[in-house]
């Protein structure tokens, strides 16, 4: 069953905000996904995960790889759009 989540983010790293317009930022999924990535990895890092297949299943399992979608794991996983308004 999927669940629609909206909730408002304040970003404290740099993104990479870009789409097919020119000069005009666009927050798209794939952005979404690298930052939970990002902070995904560092999390488990602070935890004491410091096997790197160790890693790379967990991170799998949650967000997919190249042998399988996001959520075909046992838990679902991260998958969606994203919409946006930027703010100066």
């Amino acid at each position: 069953m999927a669940v629609l989540l909206r909730f408002h983010v304040r970003a404290i790293t740099p993104w990479f905000l870009s789409g097919p317009h020119r000069g005009r930022p666009e927050l798209r999924a794939p952005s979404v996904r690298g930052a939970l990535r990002f902070w995904f990895r560092a999390g488990m890092g602070a935890a004491g995960v410091t096997d790197p297949e160790r890693l790379h299943r967990l991170e799998a399992a949650l967000f997919g790889d190249t042998e399988r979608a996001s959520g075909e794991g046992p838990r679902g996983g991260v998958n969606g759009a994203a919409e946006s308004e930027v703010l100066s």
